[in-house]
């Protein structure tokens, strides 16, 4: 994946949003969770899978006026992965874009920052 300035990604994501409807915001295809976790590390950041998920997560929501049920989310996720798998490269353009733009704005804010898995169960 090339490397580009922020503002091209920037540029190159406004062209993308733009093509058709969105149910997210720009806002939220760029948000960070700045919150950190207990360990008081930042949060790992969204891949772009994620980023599609909760877009088409809550799309399905709207679109169908969802009502949650038990086993209902579950139900969601593994619509969003069929759907994910069925997307062209060029349809998956917008959440690269939204991801590289949101690693760039998080490496800023956390110049020192290396993902340190958990492990679990050892102290």
């Amino acid at each position: 994946m090339a490397m580009f300035d922020l503002n091209d990604q920037l540029k190159q994501f406004e062209e993308e949003y733009g093509k058709e409807r969105r149910f997210c915001s720009k806002e939220e295809f760029l948000a960070i969770n700045d919150t950190p976790n207990k360990d008081g590390l930042p949060k790992r950041l969204c891949n772009l899978y994620i980023i599609f998920e909760k877009e088409y997560i809550k799309m399905i929501k709207e679109q169908e006026n969802f009502v949650h049920t038990t086993g209902g989310g579950q139900m969601l996720i593994k619509r969003a992965a069929e759907k994910w798998k069925t997307l062209e490269p060029s349809q998956k353009r917008i959440y690269e874009l939204a991801a590289e733009i949101r690693k760039e704005i998080f490496m800023k804010k956390n110049p020192n920052y290396k993902y340190q898995p958990r492990s679990y169960g050892r102290e």
